[in-house]
């Protein structure tokens, strides 16, 4: 005659602490078959109940889930539950205690089992409501970091702007004093130049063409004297022309070169809710 084992529940602190006992009772005759399945399943949860209070509880769940194969007991449901209990999967802890407590059993309070479903649906519920904060709080701070960054990147494009400004305003300015300096110094080396060589004919007519005015020769020291001074002034006007055309081409090659910098194109970060990236950037 087979033995049949049920899985004992008499309190919420005998089935919390570990699997229950095995209890005997005396089922109808069944095959040898039926015997041999059953004398398996009772193997099977032995071993479980050994992995269990060892606290491999992976292993017990293979184990029960074996004897549950061989044997259709709802009482192995209540050991599955256990260990997916120990082992924080409260999901799968309350769908087995679930199919324990639904079946209908003559005698059997399945009180306790709803009182421990109930515990772990709370439990869910916080884990789930914990998972969701953290989501929450990981979401925000990643937006606040993009909102961070989208400062510092029009903070960029300002200084980047007012240097493009800078770097034209700069050449403008080098292009016009290169113009003023190049005509301050063509047009002074002209102007004085022919005048110099006026004075310069006048001196040679008196020195060496016959004094056909009949210059004196303090009229002769004036005429060179002026011939010497309008030379100087030709001198210091191409000087002043050659400075201010050397001060703009400096201008111009600092605003150009500054210019190239501001518009190369370059690598940039940045960050969002999905995600962080580089992008290209730069300005033409």
């Amino acid at each position: 005659m087979a033995t049949a084992f049920v899985l004992a529940l008499s309190s919420s602190s005998a089935w919390a602490a570990g699997p229950p006992k095995k209890s005997e009772s005396t089922p109808p005759k069944v095959s040898e078959e039926d015997e041999a399945a059953a004398a398996q399943a009772r193997e099977a949860f032995e071993r479980g109940t050994i992995l269990y209070q060892a606290e491999a509880y992976e292993k017990a769940i293979l184990a029960f889930e074996e004897a549950a194969a061989l044997y259709a007991s709802p009482d192995f449901q209540f050991n599955l539950g256990l260990c997916y209990e120990r082992l924080g999967r409260w999901e799968d802890a309350i769908l087995h205690f679930e199919t324990y407590r639904r079946t209908e059993r003559p005698g059997v309070d399945t009180s306790a089992v709803a009182a421990r479903i109930e515990d772990l649906e709370a439990k869910r519920q916080a884990e789930l409501d914990a998972a969701a904060a953290e989501a929450e709080a990981r979401e925000k701070a990643s937006q606040e970091k993009s909102d961070a960054q989208r400062r510092a990147d029009a903070r960029e494009d300002a200084a980047h702007e007012g240097k493009i400004r800078q770097g034209k305003i700069m050449r403008g300015v080098g292009y016009g004093l290169l113009g003023l300096g190049v005509a301050t110094s063509v047009g002074t080396g002209v102007a004085f130049g022919v005048a110099v060589n006026e004075q310069n004919d006048a001196l040679a007519r008196i020195q060496s063409g016959g004094n056909p005015d009949a210059a004196s020769f303090g009229e002769a020291r004036v005429i060179a004297d002026r011939a010497r001074d309008l030379q100087t002034y030709e001198f210091i006007g191409i000087g002043v022309g050659a400075g201010v055309a050397l001060v703009g081409g400096i201008l111009v090659g600092v605003g150009t070169r500054q210019l190239k910098a501001e518009r190369a194109l370059g690598l940039r970060p940045h960050f969002s809710p999905r995600g962080a990236g580089l992008s290209l950037s730069g300005r033409f």
